[in-house]
């Protein structure tokens, strides 16, 4: 996901779309497109495993941001995913978070467990919907704890799950584990927002 607050200009009745307008100024229908989020249908296009290449292919993040490696099981009605991120000593963030002790900062464990729910996110949107022109922005964080220090040589195991979704804004819920022990969790609000230049399209 990307970070920042974002408020759809227009919202539907249902819970089930949004209306974006290209134009915020305008009202007619011709500068508005309504597209389905969170439907849930099966997609042929996306893989129940993905490697770091066909992540790179889902996810518009790249390093040093793109914080998941692997996505080692989506379920098939699209409510689960399993991801991994490898913490590892040559990331930027260990430069200076801390020199002498490195440790990985809580909002990348955040960020890392978005990243994984995206999966989901992206896997429910309509098969005629081009995932590479969406973007999903947070909408809101709730009960973020953290329960244990993530430093370089762990491995984080995120386990994402789609809840429901609300005027127009997808909730999920995630665990990020090492070793089996509970590291991170939190709720999480996302939007749909059409990646510049796509939207009306």
């Amino acid at each position: 996901m990307v970070s920042g607050a974002f408020a759809p200009e227009s919202l539907s009745a249902g819970p089930q779309t949004i209306v974006l307008s290209d134009d915020p100024a305008a009202k007619g229908a011709a500068h508005t497109k309504r597209i389905p989020i969170f439907v849930g249908t099966p997609s042929k296009q996306m893989p129940k495993t993905l490697n770091i290449n066909e992540i790179m292919d889902q996810l518009p993040h790249r390093y040093p941001f793109l914080l998941i490696d692997r996505v080692i099981e989506l379920s098939d009605d699209l409510t689960r995913v399993v991801a991994i991120k490898n913490v590892t000593m040559n990331e930027p963030q260990f430069t200076g978070h801390f020199p002498q002790v490195p440790v990985m900062p809580g909002v990348l464990i955040i960020e890392a467990m978005a990243q994984a729910c995206a999966i989901i996110a992206l896997a429910r949107l309509p098969e005629d919907v081009d995932r590479k022109k969406c973007l999903y922005y947070f909408a809101g964080i709730d009960n973020a704890r953290f329960k244990r220090v993530v430093q370089p040589g762990d491995q984080l195991v995120i386990e994402g799950k789609f809840l429901r979704s609300k005027m127009g804004l997808g909730i999920f819920e995630a665990v990020a584990k090492v070793d089996g022990k509970v590291a991170a969790q939190a709720q999480m609000m996302c939007a749909y927002r059409p990646a510049p230049g796509a939207a009306g399209k």
